[in-house]
């Protein structure tokens, strides 16, 4: 993205919820039931009361963070949510990339 500022980048952020979670208890997929949905949850070492769609900003968020701070500009990201699933392979951020 250096190289080109054609480039820009979605990022979608995931959520996997720990197997021990109450297995069944916790909404799956996307969309507002599972983005509303709030559980004790830790964001940047802060303990509190969160959405699964307020996990999920946090997510991009420290990866778009990581890309300004190549120097890449915020104009040329965008953020988006995913889903929330089971198990760790879901704690994630998937890219796409686009020309303009």
């Amino acid at each position: 993205m250096r190289n080109d500022p054609s480039v820009n980048v979605t990022i979608e952020a995931f959520v996997g919820y720990k197997l021990t979670s109450g297995l069944g208890l916790l909404p799956t997929g996307r969309g507002p039931n599972v983005y509303n949905r709030t559980n004790f949850m830790t964001i940047n070492g802060v303990s509190a009361i969160y959405s699964v769609g307020q996990m999920m900003d946090a997510r991009a968020r420290a990866v778009s963070s990581l890309l300004i701070g190549q120097g890449i500009d915020s104009s040329r990201i965008k953020l988006s949510r995913d889903g929330a699933y089971y198990g760790s392979a879901s704690r994630k951020v998937e890219f796409y990339f686009n020309r303009n």
